[in-house]
């Protein structure tokens, strides 16, 4: 009979448990020849508590070596290491305390129930010897009698396949040693520990012979042994900086890790208290403590069979006993053996080589870099994501790089606010602000800013930015992690629908993640580019309250409405349909005390100055031109409705910061808008004249109510006493900020977009064959040409200029580091 969810939850605590299992589970042999022996069921329940511990070690083991796997380890999987790893500790620490109750049997209580074992040995613990095979014991390290799995598991075959298969799977020491060679600070291009260990090394041992020679020892045998050690000191440093002497103790057993593993060991020691060294240091202690209670445990073990059975008796699995556990106590048997062989190569504090300020930033914080075509001095929504996101990593500790095209003469480099880098590349934009998709012609330059920022992150945004793709498809042939954001949405019917979404479904191939600002959007990008949902997480923008307070101050204060648009004036943004809906209100007398106000750039401006001009409105008609984005709130602060005729729109940034500034906002109901504002703060319309009008309409009626209200002054702020069913939904100005603060704010970004950033860097690389065969399901197979050159080119690169000779570029220190710097500073000037 099945059992339900609902019955197993609420069966009792000993049948969840299982204990009519476990507990009767002792069957003593002794019982069934009729002397039972009252000291065999100590030995049963002994033995068997020691496999349920060692089943549970087992599995802790597992999930760390999974945690171990990925090619970057966040902060926090490393805190779940070492909580882990402390469980295995306090487990082995149990285990051998466990011993002296099992040696409250006497040897001739033993005696009288041993003859009943044989052939029963602890030899056939198959979770001991996993546990060992797991944590990195090597066949060859082993004794003779204890490598040959037949002897001992001969009648099991399942047993022999479990160990076979253990010693195929990666053990422990093999993913430590493989994240030890990965510690920052090794590489010879970048801090270079090692170079500056070794320099340090030579000055110690020197000045130690220096002080040798000249001490004033009376007795030359003193000073000659003082020498004769730094001798002895100097051959054990050359041990270690000379990788053939290091390799030829790894073919001897003497040592384990290989030689760059060691170094990480060396380095992490040395600078365990710096705060992003303290949890690999606790790894490496417990690893130690791991390695040494099992070696106690095997001590504990051998003389208590000394104590039972002497040192002459053969254990009852064939082995010689005693002398066989004995041999097994040996350093052959420890794991982590150059973990315990570490402070044979320590030095004085003063003599180890200052930590670079910016390495103990480089764990848990990647350098990232921001690509579009779209940012400063442009102005939307995607520069300001892009801006504030930037921003707000900053804060956090990251590097973050912004690559753009130049914008007039603004070309170069360039530092924004918080230190933020921006490289205006000397590229011409081709066709609405964006570069010519040439895929090959940009590679140099694109892949030497990557190398020289050492950018472990490419953040590619908006799919109508061919320098993002380009940047993106650059970054992923160089193996660094690929993220892209959609801040728009796109049909599927007309022709150029269908090609932009091709095109969208080829860049995205190779994407380790996509981020979508709303909902529908998810929706649009997985269906238009074929990305698989568990790829795309949604996450939408956000609006610096701060920065957009009200001010009814400068709002008119006569009986004129002002309507504002800030948008980019171009097709998709609706600007027909504006043009529309100011030609109808010119012919509406009662509507003479509208007027609008338009901020923005575009090749649908000259459509807004033509109707102008025909309607004989220049004086109700304002348009700006291109704005910056400093500049967006004084100009929204100005009108009292903001006006939005976007045909497609995955969010719309421009209405979270008009309802942040207080403006009933109107908007046509496309796309995310919708997930966007609460009802109180936006009219939703289709996308069409005269709907937009009607909502329009409304707006103004409730404007003009308000004013009417005893409770409201002519600037549109409420008095306490006013009613709120007389403000006909109209909320303040400054309620609508607060309610707007409540629901968006960039540091929420900023933490949503670091989990997607943890997420992607533990994915493993791909090699080139599988990224090449992800292009094959778009069916666009002569794009696998272009991406082969781009390959060749880059390969072509590093031939010509290899990444060993490309110049690391000076990071700006910038949020928390800046502030480590200022805390030091401070420190030192006291």
């Amino acid at each position: 009979m099945q059992i339900t969810l609902r019955q197993l939850l609420m069966q009792p605590a000993d049948e969840y448990l299982m204990l009519d299992k476990v507990l009767n589970a002792q069957r003593l042999v002794s019982s069934t020849t009729g002397d039972k022996v009252h000291d065999e069921h100590l030995f049963i329940v002994t033995h068997q508590a020691y496999e349920l511990w060692f089943k549970q070690i087992l599995y802790e083991l597992d999930s760390i070596r999974d945690l171990f796997k990925v090619e970057r380890i966040e902060e926090s999987r490393t805190l779940e290491i070492v909580k882990r790893l402390n469980r295995i500790v306090l487990i082995l620490k149990l285990l051998n305390e466990q011993i002296p109750i099992l040696e409250t049997m006497t040897p001739l209580d033993f005696m009288d129930f041993r003859r009943h074992l044989a052939p029963a040995s602890g030899f056939q613990s198959l979770q001991f010897r996993l546990m060992e095979n797991k944590l990195g014991v090597k066949m060859e390290h082993r004794v003779k009698y204890n490598q040959n799995y037949s002897v001992v598991f001969g009648q099991d075959p399942a047993a022999v396949e479990a160990i076979m298969e253990s010693h195929k799977e990666s053990s422990l020491l093999e993913l430590v040693q493989k994240w030890l060679e990965r510690t920052p600070g090794l590489e010879e291009d970048g801090f270079n520990f090692w170079g500056k260990f070794k320099e340090s090394v030579d000055k110690f041992l020197k000045h130690e012979e220096i002080e040798a020679k000249a001490s004033n020892e009376p007795d030359e045998s003193n000073r000659n042994y003082r020498l004769m050690d730094i001798e002895m000191r100097k051959g054990v440093y050359n041990s270690i900086f000379d990788s053939s002497s290091h390799e030829a103790l790894v073919l001897r057993g003497d040592r384990r890790f290989s030689h760059k593993a060691l170094q990480g060991a060396i380095m992490i020691t040395f600078y365990r208290d710096e705060p992003r060294f303290s949890q690999p240091h606790q790894i490496l202690v417990l690893l130690t403590d791991i390695d040494s209670l099992i070696t106690k445990w095997r001590y504990n073990h051998v003389t208590m069979v000394q104590r039972m059975l002497g040192s002459q008796q053969l254990g009852t699995g064939g082995s010689s006993g005693y002398q066989y556990l004995r041999s097994t106590l040996s350093d052959r048997y420890k794991v982590f053996l150059d973990l315990f062989n570490l402070s044979t190569f320590l030095i004085p504090r003063s003599w180890i080589p200052p930590l670079d300020t910016k390495l103990n930033w480089s764990f848990d914080a990647p350098s990232l870099n921001m690509s579009s075509d779209f940012f400063y001095p442009n102005c939307g929504g995607v520069e300001e994501h892009i801006f504030n996101l930037s921003q707000c990593l900053l804060e956090k500790g990251h590097k973050v790089i912004v690559v753009t095209h130049s914008y007039g003469e603004r070309t170069g480099i360039r530092y924004m606010t918080n230190g933020l880098k921006v490289y205006y590349l000397p590229i011409k934009t081709f066709y609405n602000q964006c570069i010519l998709p040439t895929m090959i012609c940009n590679i140099p330059l694109l892949r030497d800013i990557l190398l020289r920022e050492r950018i472990e992150i490419v953040h590619g945004h908006s799919a109508f930015s061919a320098l993002a793709h380009e940047m993106m498809l650059v970054a992923s042939l160089l193996n660094l992690r690929v993220i892209f954001t959609d801040h728009s949405l796109f049909g599927f019917a007309d022709l150029s629908a269908v090609v932009t979404n091709k095109f969208l479904q080829i860049s995205l191939c190779t994407c380790n993640h996509c981020i979508c600002v709303s909902h529908i959007g998810k929706e649009n990008t997985v269906l238009r580019a074929s990305v698989p949902a568990h790829k795309v997480s949604v996450i939408p923008n956000a609006v610096d309250t701060a920065l957009f307070t009200p001010n009814p101050i400068k709002r008119p204060q006569d009986n004129t409405i002002t309507v504002v648009i800030v948008s980019r004036l171009v097709y998709r943004k609706g600007i027909d349909l504006l043009v529309g809906i100011i030609s109808k209100i010119s012919q509406m007398p009662e509507m003479r005390h509208v007027n609008f106000l338009v901020g923005g750039d575009g090749p649908k401006r000259g459509l807004l100055e033509e109707i102008r001009e025909k309607n004989n409105m220049q004086d109700r008609v304002t348009l700006l031109g291109a704005l910056e984005h400093s500049k967006v709130r004084d100009v929204l602060a100005r009108g009292h409705i903001f006006l939005n005729t976007s045909l497609t729109e995955a969010y719309c940034m421009a209405i979270v910061e008009a309802a942040a500034t207080g403006l009933q906002v109107v908007s046509t109901k496309v796309g995310g808008i919708p997930e966007v504002l609460p009802d109180e703060l936006i009219i939703m319309t289709e996308p069409s004249v005269e709907a937009l009008l009607k909502g329009l309409l409304v707006a103004i009626k409730r404007h003009k109510n308000r004013r009417k209200l005893p409770g409201s002054g002519s600037n549109g702020i409420h008095r306490n006493d006013a009613k709120a069913e007389d403000r006909n939904e109209v909320l303040c100005p400054f309620a609508a900020n607060a309610l707007v603060a409540d629901l968006y704010s960039w540091d929420n970004v900023a933490q949503r977009t670091e989990k997607v950033y943890q997420r992607v860097l533990r994915e493993p690389d791909q090699p080139l064959g599988k990224k090449l065969a992800s292009y094959l399901i778009t069916g666009v197979w002569p794009y696998l040409l272009v991406v082969s050159l781009c390959h060749l080119i880059i390969k072509f690169c590093e031939w010509l200029t290899p990444k060993s000779h490309i110049d690391i570029a000076r990071d700006y220190p910038s949020g928390q580091k800046t502030q480590t710097l200022r805390a030091k500073s401070k420190k030192k000037k006291r």
